[in-house]
């Protein structure tokens, strides 16, 4: 297959999947939100927010058009993966700015009563820990204690080493390219293993504790719906942390083996594991789409014409219906009101700290292969 053929491929699959996800985005959102507005049970189920719906999926697919038609067109003109990125790039760019459009139109629906319901009834935040907060650290201490033995076994391994070694990029095409060993550049990998591990573990343990926004009255049936989708994002984080501690770790070993003259070169059959990883995210992907929807929206029947509470459906501490800030909430974490997850508590500093903190390391990690240090 030549290049042409896979990158016009690539970006193929790329829209229309994600295309596919941002059509039903708005018929798996909670009843009562709209494009991150909360407008009120009742008025969701009118011909006004049917109308947005519909102006939502004629501008997604405009979307979808424009990004094939520019990556084939500059494909076509001798630079496939010009138009790969470009047509990606526009895939990316454009949604938030539809969004936005759809958002300006949902506010004004919004009745004044809507405005402050959780004023009304506020759903309080758990004080035990749940099966799903328990799977979460554990998943958590297991990427932890993987890399920090990986970690070791690299510093012991360093000594044994000789002054040259394969460069990353030499032992991942198997060549003899060669450099001066570095306890930094020896280290790179194996830590890296345990920052993005433990980044996507450390991300199921803040879902698991977080807020719940339940339904007015006896709610039963809204809680269940929320613990079932709070369960299918615990797990898709922390089978996602295991996959990369296993893949990266796996990487890493071969390294300090191949550096150690053990082992001649990488074994390829490690890629391998990247395969049920992408079938584990898709499978997570279609038990939300179609099975629980955001926030368990599709599973909650019994109550889902009781207005929503809690900060979900609080309009004064949501910016643009995206960004959550309120100071007087202690949770770290609340659901999107659009879109597939939960939203970090910007009000919050430990949150925000502990996101920023998180940021920096995997900025350090991105770009220190660019100053030199490592080769």
């Amino acid at each position: 297959m030549g290049e042409a053929f896979i990158a016009t491929a690539a970006l193929t699959i790329r829209v229309f999947l994600v295309g596919g996800i941002l059509l039903v985005l708005p018929h798996i959102t909670r009843k009562g939100l709209v494009f991150g507005t909360y407008v009120g049970e009742a008025v969701a189920d009118g011909g006004a927010v049917r109308g947005l719906v519909r102006s939502w999926s004629l501008g997604c697919v405009l979307v979808m058009a424009l990004s094939l038609a520019v990556g084939y067109s500059i494909g076509l003109a001798g630079s496939p993966l010009a138009g790969n990125f470009i047509g990606t790039a526009v895939l990316l760019l454009s949604p938030p700015i539809l969004y936005l459009r759809m958002f300006r139109r949902a506010r004004v629906l919004a009745p004044p009563a809507a405005a402050r319901q959780a004023a009304v009834s506020s759903a309080p935040l758990s004080t035990h820990a749940s099966k799903t907060e328990t799977f979460a650290k554990i998943v958590l201490a297991i990427c932890l204690a993987t890399g920090l033995a990986t970690i070791a076994y690299a510093a012991v391994s360093f000594r044994s080493m000789p002054a040259q070694v394969a460069t990353y990029l030499g032992f991942l095409r198997r060549t003899d390219e060669l450099a001066d060993k570095s306890l930094v550049s020896v280290l790179y990998l194996p830590c890296l293993s345990m920052l993005l591990s433990s980044l996507f573990a450390l991300l199921g343990v803040f879902v698991a504790g977080a807020k719940r926004s339940v339904r007015a009255g006896t709610g039963s049936d809204s809680a269940a719906a929320q613990e079932t989708y709070n369960s299918v994002q615990v797990q898709t984080f922390g089978g996602i942390a295991l996959f990369f501690s296993l893949t990266l770790t796996a990487f890493a070993v071969q390294y300090m083996r191949v550096a150690r003259g053990e082992i001649q070169s990488l074994s390829y059959y490690l890629l391998l594991i990247f395969l049920p990883m992408l079938a584990f995210m898709f499978w997570s992907l279609l038990r939300i789409l179609g099975g629980s929807g955001q926030g368990g929206a599709l599973l909650e029947k019994g109550s889902v014409d009781t207005p929503l509470t809690g900060g979900l459906a609080d309009n004064t501490y949501w910016v643009w219906g995206a960004f959550y800030v309120n100071r007087d909430d202690p949770s770290m974490m609340v659901e999107d009101r659009f879109g597939l997850g939960y939203a970090l508590n910007l009000g919050n500093w430990r949150a925000v700290l502990s996101m920023g903190a998180v940021l920096l390391l995997v900025l350090t990690f991105v770009v220190l292969p660019f100053t030199g240090v490592i080769q």
